[in-house]
């Protein structure tokens, strides 16, 4: 038997096998797949220029750190330098705020540098993406209607408060995050009761509390939270 025979014997069993492989798989799962392959391309693009965005409106934004954003970032740089919750014009620990975002700030800037601004855009522009993803998740729960979901998830990445937002020094960012996480998980607990989801809310809503005093809290099991 020549070799070409013996090739011609392997490419005919290797297309059969693929052949009965691909028939043996439904119809369905195809576009199932297609379906999460376009989903999928639409919020990485969606993401990629709210990322774009935020620093576009950051470049043309002539940023100057002032009255809340400016006790943060000094509240931030006093814990680090000096070990203490205060404003720098008072010593000692006097900043009556809630501790969370600065704590946030404190540990970007010992990771990437004191008072690095651009790092904290960096970081909050993430936390914006991921609210996005965490929007069509949540849209996606409740409704089970794909299209909602990815125009929801569309409409949060794009708009343009959410945008600026993101690029400054201030709470909102972080704790829209927080917020859409807690929902996230008091969605899927309603669905899918478990006592693990009890810490994790708990925890997420904790993290609300302690970055903003404003709180919107779904108490799904009053005996236990």
């Amino acid at each position: 038997m020549s070799s070409r025979s013996v090739n011609i014997g392997i490419l005919w069993v290797y297309t059969t096998f693929v052949k009965n492989l691909t028939n043996s798989i439904p119809k369905c799962y195809f576009q199932i797949m297609k379906k999460k392959i376009i989903t999928t391309s639409i919020l990485i693009f969606f993401s990629f220029l709210s990322f774009f965005a935020c620093f576009k409106f950051a470049q043309n934004l002539d940023y100057t750190l002032r009255t809340d954003a400016l006790n943060y970032h000094t509240t931030a740089i006093n814990l680090i330098q000096k070990g203490y919750f205060g404003y720098p014009i008072f010593e000692g620990s006097n900043a009556y705020i809630t501790p969370f975002y600065p704590l946030f700030l404190a540990l970007i800037y010992k990771l990437f540098g004191l008072g690095n601004i651009l790092a904290v855009q960096i970081i909050q522009s993430l936390l914006l993406i991921a609210s996005g993803i965490l929007t069509y998740f949540i849209i996606k729960k409740i409704t089970d209607k794909r299209i909602f979901s990815i125009i929801g998830a569309i409409i949060y990445l794009i708009y343009p408060p959410f945008i600026a937002g993101s690029m400054q020094l201030l709470t909102e960012t972080l704790y829209n995050f927080c917020f859409l996480l807690y929902l996230f998980f008091v969605i899927k607990y309603l669905q899918f009761p478990s006592s693990g989801g009890v810490p994790r809310r708990g925890g997420v809503v904790s993290l609300q509390k302690f970055n903003k005093t404003a709180l919107f809290s779904l108490d799904t099991n009053p005996k236990v939270c």
